[in-house]
């Protein structure tokens, strides 16, 4: 699968590369609709980070929460017939937005290091785009990506 990424504000990544985020996009598309997101697909997602101050300001006008949160996800798919029925080519899935100081306070308050917490994040996002909603395989999908990329806590 061919993953098109643009990121804004990549400087509060703390050094995890572009390649790493891409691999994350991929490991949860495949373990979501692995029968989508095949080795011919190109998936367009666009990656913002921002502060929490940023995301409380989105939280509070799309979500009625005025509060900071790690991640919100725009996106325009509400699960597998609504990809299915994308028209053939690249898919844009839509935004990640990420409050990476959000993400820092969990991954310290949580006792796992900032690559596991940023990881299980960012899937939870991606899963987002593809049309989750909380629901348990979701998370079981985002416990498999995060094993797979950041075993240690």
């Amino acid at each position: 699968m061919r993953i098109r990424m643009t990121i804004h504000g990549e400087g509060s990544l703390r050094g995890l590369s572009l390649s790493f985020l891409r691999a994350i996009v991929r490991e949860t598309l495949e373990r979501s609709f692995p029968q989508v997101f095949d080795a011919a697909r190109t998936v367009k997602v666009d990656v913002a980070c921002v502060s929490d101050t940023e995301i409380a300001k989105l939280n509070g006008d799309y979500r009625k929460k005025a509060k900071p949160t790690d991640v919100l996800s725009f996106g325009q798919f509400e699960g597998l017939r609504a990809i299915l029925a994308a028209p053939a080519g690249p898919i844009n899935l839509g935004q990640i937005v990420l409050s990476p100081e959000f993400i820092a306070r969990s991954a310290k308050e949580d006792g796992v290091s900032w690559k596991r917490e940023f990881t299980y994040v960012f899937s939870h996002g991606v899963l987002h785009l593809v049309g989750f909603d909380h629901e348990e395989q979701m998370f079981q999908i985002q416990d498999d990506v995060v094993d797979a990329f950041s075993p240690d806590r």
